[in-house]
């Protein structure tokens, strides 16, 4: 009953965590929509204003060119100077950025020059002096039209790439906000499966063989499945882990698992081998990748052991009868007892959907092979290691030595 309950509240919280995650996506998908309607609206005063101040300029110079009568364009060019005015102040009202709003300011300042050098004009031509009215709508005039609307493109350039810059910080954080809840739904769903396997391995008990001297990973034929309860007759039973090391926090395990699917580069994932050292207690682990063949495993990435030692790790036949070689045929977890003589071991298979294509394998400290949190993390950085191992697939094997 109690572990229904467990099984029945991590689902709740995986669940939950899926919901939230897809709730905030469509808020901030719906915000997004909002600003980019918004932007577009800009967009279009923005371009219409542009073309009511070349109307503007286009005007102004009809007062002088021949054929044009000044009484005609002089209310014309009135109109457009006020409706860009208001197109304006409704810019600088609805603007989202410091830049935008100045360069709007800025257009406005250009506008009320064009209009005190159009009083100017006027004043010219109600004198007679028509060339002087030319000279100041050529030189001050269309140059003032002109800065206002370099002004409002600036402007609009702006808004844009305010919007652009807020899409991308937001698709980020979506992104980020999915992969959270990802990587909690499959860490969940990993440990109740594992629940699932081990309730399904103490109803029908299955035999630990012991490792033979010399070979801490040894497996007998007949125990090539998941090694978990009732030792043969001899062996001591499998005690709680005993060592100084502490089981990680669903939040450790969570990063640890973010960061492996994140690493790209060798260098980083074999860096992130020492804190998978860390999280099962293991004072050593291995990560086998199967050749093209799929004949024998060979060292990948490692930690926890010296360039000696690993110049003397084999390459190993996946038809051999040891834990590391039954984790790949089988697909299935394997553990090895610990003994006095020697730690205990854990060999977790890589899969992939062609199946299996490497095996992490730990010396686990302290007995705690036998502990069901130490197998579900191995599991599931089994299962965070197949994506690297199938990017890795054609790169020569790599191995990086780390302490203890």
């Amino acid at each position: 009953m109690r572990s229904r309950a467990v099984r029945v509240t991590c689902g709740i919280l995986s669940c939950g965590a899926i919901l939230a995650a897809a709730v905030f996506i469509f808020y901030s998908e719906q915000q997004l929509g909002g600003r980019r309607a918004a932007v577009r609206a800009y967009d279009v005063q923005a371009r219409a204003a542009s073309e009511a101040l070349a109307e503007l300029a286009a005007g102004q110079q009809a007062y002088v060119a021949d054929g044009q009568g000044a009484g005609f364009w002089l209310p014309k060019v009135d109109a457009t100077r006020d409706r860009i005015a208001s197109v304006l102040t409704s810019l600088d009202e609805t603007t989202t950025s410091a830049a935008s709003k100045a360069s709007i300011q800025e257009a406005a300042a250009a506008l009320a020059e064009f209009g005190t050098v159009d009083r100017r004009v006027r004043g010219d031509l109600d004198a007679g002096a028509r060339v002087m009215a030319a000279n100041l709508i050529f030189n001050e005039g269309r140059p003032a039209a002109a800065e206002a609307a370099r002004h409002v493109e600036a402007a609009r350039l702006a808004e844009r790439a305010g919007l652009d810059a807020l899409e991308s910080d937001r698709r980020r954080l979506e992104a980020l906000v999915l992969g959270w809840a990802g990587a909690l739904a499959v860490l969940v769903t990993a440990l109740l499966v594992t629940r699932g396997r081990d309730s399904a391995a103490r109803a029908a008990p299955q035999r630990v063989s012991v490792p033979e001297a010399g070979d801490d990973l040894l497996i007998r034929p007949s125990a090539e499945r998941r090694l978990e309860a009732s030792p043969p007759s001899g062996t001591p039973p499998l005690a709680a882990p005993t060592g100084s090391g502490t089981m990680p926090s669903l939040q450790a395990a969570a990063d640890l698992c973010t960061d492996l699917g994140r690493a790209a580069d060798p260098g980083d994932i074999a860096g992130l081998m020492g804190r998978v050292a860390e999280a099962l207690d293991a004072s050593g682990v291995v990560v086998w990748e199967a050749s093209a063949s799929g004949a024998d495993l060979q060292v990948s990435f490692a930690h926890g052991y010296s360039e000696d030692a690993l110049a003397r790790m084999p390459t190993l036949a996946t038809s051999a009868q040891n834990a590391v070689a039954a984790a790949f045929r089988t697909g299935i977890l394997q553990v090895v007892a610990a003994r006095p003589s020697s730690k205990g071991a854990i060999a977790a298979p890589v899969l992939s959907a062609q199946g299996g294509i490497g095996v992490l394998s730990a010396e686990i400290r302290g007995g705690g092979e036998a502990s069901e949190t130490v197998q579900a993390l191995a599991t599931i950085f089994a299962a965070q290691l197949a994506a690297i191992l199938v990017l890795a697939s054609d790169a020569s094997p790599r191995a990086s030595a780390g302490g203890a």
